[in-house]
C-alpha cells in the first residue's frame, strides 16, 4: 500500500496548542482585571471627589517622589483624589488576593 504524503500546512504545529492556551490565558487575565476594576460603590455623591486607591511597592526614594507628586496633583484640583499606600511584595500579593475575592481593594497596583 503506497504511503500518502500530507502537506505540512495541514498538520498542527507544536506551537499552535500553546498559542491557543496563551490567548485563552490572556483573555482570562483581561476579564479578571476588568471585573476587579469595577466597584459596587457607584459614583461619589455630588461635590465629592472620585477616590483612586493606589497600592505600590516603590523604594524609599521613589516613594518620596510618588507621594510628593500625588500631593501636588491632589492640591491642583478637587475632582479626583489619589490615595497611595505602600505595601511590601508579599503583603501586597496577599492583600490583593483577599481584596479581589471580596470585591474591594486597590483601584491600581503600581509595582516594579
Amino acid at each position: 500500500m503506497p504511503r500518502r504524503l500530507i502537506a505540512s500546512s495541514t498538520l498542527p504545529s507544536p506551537s499552535q496548542p500553546r498559542a491557543g492556551l496563551a490567548r485563552a490565558g490572556a483573555l482570562l487575565v483581561v476579564a479578571l482585571l476588568a471585573s476587579a476594576c469595577g466597584t459596587s460603590e457607584g459614583p461619589p455623591p455630588p461635590g465629592e471627589p472620585v477616590v483612586i486607591r493606589v497600592w505600590h511597592q516603590k523604594d524609599a526614594i521613589e516613594r518620596a517622589f510618588l507621594e510628593s507628586w500625588v500631593e501636588r496633583y491632589n492640591a491642583s484640583q478637587d475632582s479626583v483624589e489619589i490615595k497611595p499606600l505602600f505595601k511590601e511584595t508579599e503583603e501586597l500579593r496577599n492583600h490583593y488576593l483577599f481584596a479581589a475575592m471580596g470585591g474591594k481593594g486597590a483601584d491600581l497596583i503600581y509595582g516594579p
